[in-house]
């Protein structure tokens, strides 16, 4: 699929598996949103109630890549804090995505950028 972004490849793939003729026939179900998180929607910044995160919402798999690293350093941070540290800390949310999610959401410029 060379000229088709990850998602569409995707649609693609689901739809060929839950197709009677594929031989699978699987069945997909889209998954509650509240222990979902994704570049367009942040959780409200509650890190406690993450289960998963995505960057569908976010082209390029090169944007998705940095960004996803970025809330794995986030995730690796907040969760090697103590119980009491996560409560005090004031920056115990997710950051805004630096190069997905919709303008309004995306990080400003750094230095040098």
């Amino acid at each position: 699929f060379p000229r088709d972004h990850e998602q569409a490849v995707f649609n693609q793939i689901k739809h060929e598996l839950a197709s009677a003729d594929g031989g699978l026939r699987l069945r997909f179900q889209f998954l509650d949103t509240a222990r979902f998180g994704g570049f367009c929607r942040l959780f409200r910044n509650d890190m406690a109630r993450a289960c998963t995160m995505h960057a569908t919402c976010c082209f390029g798999l090169g944007k998705k890549l940095s960004d996803l690293r970025d809330v794995l350093r986030q995730w690796n941070n907040y969760s090697a804090m103590t119980p009491p540290e996560r409560r005090n800390a004031k920056s115990a949310g997710w950051r805004v995505p630096a190069k997905c999610g919709t303008p309004d959401k995306r990080a400003p410029p750094g230095p040098g950028s």
